[in-house]
């Protein structure tokens, strides 16, 4: 057991548009802590990673932050989440919104725990929510974006709790 391994990814570059309604995965191009996965029990799948893929079976705190800037007119929301696999895992859900008027950024961030079969890929995804025809772009800051995970004690027990229905 590795509890307490670590990764660190974060955005060095900076600079990647949010224009779509699409989920996509959203993209870290540095180990920021190569030396907190003592375990060696994750692996980037790619130099920009898109996704961490966890050796080991168990309890994981997968934890992001994203930053975004607007230019162009109106108003312009941004959401993300947590996926296993590509598969929406209903916890980790942030939204970002970008007023124009004063303030052009947006900061969002979301922490879950995940109960992770071994070999599994943790990933943030990302997509535009809004009908902003002003011509409006969300690009992200440099320095400023980053996924974490760290691999808790099996032996504890967690309380997980999502909204299962729109309020």
């Amino acid at each position: 057991m590795t509890v307490g391994d670590t990764i660190i990814l974060r955005e060095a570059g900076g600079g990647e548009n949010v224009n779509s309604t699409t989920f996509a995965a959203h993209s870290f191009d540095t180990d920021a802590a190569p030396d907190y996965d003592v375990g060696g029990i994750y692996t980037p799948n790619a130099t920009p990673a898109t996704a961490v893929d966890c050796s080991e079976a168990g309890h994981y705190l997968a934890s992001y932050n994203l930053v975004f800037s607007g230019t162009g007119s109106n108003r312009s929301e941004t959401t993300a989440q947590l996926r296993v696999n590509g598969t929406d895992t209903g916890y980790g859900f942030s939204t970002g919104y970008i007023r124009r008027s004063g303030d052009s950024t947006s900061a969002q961030c979301a922490a879950a725990v995940l109960s992770l079969a071994a070999n599994d890929d943790v990933a943030v995804y990302r997509a535009r929510t809004d009908s902003n025809t002003g011509g409006a772009t969300c690009t992200e800051d440099a320095n400023s974006s980053g996924l974490q995970l760290i691999k808790l004690d099996d032996a504890w027990n967690y309380f997980r709790a999502r909204d299962t229905t729109s309020q």
